[in-house]
């Protein structure tokens, strides 16, 4: 009489040849999420410059035309809008 968990009847029909077939379908699996995130990375990169040459303009022209008197209030809108959207971002991450 045997004491224990019963045998897995998988394990005595697998092969090595498919153990390496496992194997290199989960390497190009982590190579296809690799190039993924990679590219997800990069836009969020060309998203970032955008918006910080877009507020760089926005100030330059404030600045350009004499009219910084109301540049104090347009930074503040731009800061309570990446806080408003760092905090969202939070929030739904959890």
């Amino acid at each position: 009489m045997r004491v224990g968990p019963a045998p897995n009847p998988i394990l005595d029909k697998i092969t090595s040849d498919q153990i390496g077939t496992v194997i290199k379908n989960k390497g190009d699996e982590d190579k296809r999420r690799h190039e993924r995130l990679k590219g997800r990375e990069i836009t969020l990169r060309l998203a970032i410059a955008a918006v910080c040459l877009f507020v760089i303009g926005l100030c330059w022209l404030f600045l350009k035309y004499d009219k910084s008197e109301h540049l104090e209030g347009v930074i503040g809108v731009i800061i309570g809008a990446f806080g408003g959207y760092g905090f969202g971002s939070r929030k739904s991450a959890e």
